[in-house]
């Protein structure tokens, strides 16, 4: 039974795949990788990241997209458990399911933050038309339990989410008492 592919506000952003989830590594009880592409924010793809060697999902759409960038939510208590982001992580796409072009590689994250409930958006580094789909995470930030509430794929412009710019500390101005000159006799 083929799912239709939903869009949610975002006529470019394409958040639940007309198959589904063909393949994926483990997860914790009810936190499965579907949850990734159910348009809730409140299910997650939870998992404990030292027990698989690079975790992975892949899945399909019925019609091939052309995928210009992609967007991945955070979960819903990133701000309480600190560094289950994925730090690094490849994004593929593929006409057949076997041969796999890379849509984006990123080595080093800076991105992606603490925050629970925030979607944050990368664009494609080759963009191209697919209709099968592989994320695959090389490691995560704390390196243990990593979770994701949503990964969307987006078509048209796309503008990235920038770094956080680290504010310089503020220096404290000290004012110094007035110095007093002794009298002249």
């Amino acid at each position: 039974d083929v799912a239709e592919v939903e869009f949610y506000g975002n006529p470019g952003k394409i958040e639940a795949p007309a198959f589904g989830v063909q393949e994926a590594t483990g997860s914790f009880d009810g936190e499965v990788a579907d949850n990734l592409f159910d348009g809730d924010e409140n299910t997650k793809w939870c998992f404990d990241s030292t027990a698989f060697t690079e975790p992975y999902v892949i899945w399909n759409v019925e019609n091939a997209l052309n995928v210009t960038g992609y967007e991945i939510v955070t979960a819903n208590d990133n701000a309480d458990y600190t560094g289950r982001n994925p730090g690094a992580w490849t994004l593929s796409g593929s006409a057949d399911g076997e041969n796999w072009t890379v849509i984006s590689d990123v080595a080093a994250d800076t991105v992606l933050q603490d925050v629970n409930f925030t979607p944050f958006t990368f664009a494609a580094d080759a963009a191209g038309e697919y209709s099968w789909f592989k994320y695959e995470i090389k490691n995560v930030v704390g390196g243990g339990v990593c979770q994701i509430s949503g990964l969307n794929l987006l078509t048209g412009d796309v503008t990235p989410s920038a770094a956080p710019v680290e504010e310089a500390p503020v220096e404290e101005v000290v004012e110094e008492a007035p110095v007093e000159e002794a009298p002249v006799e």
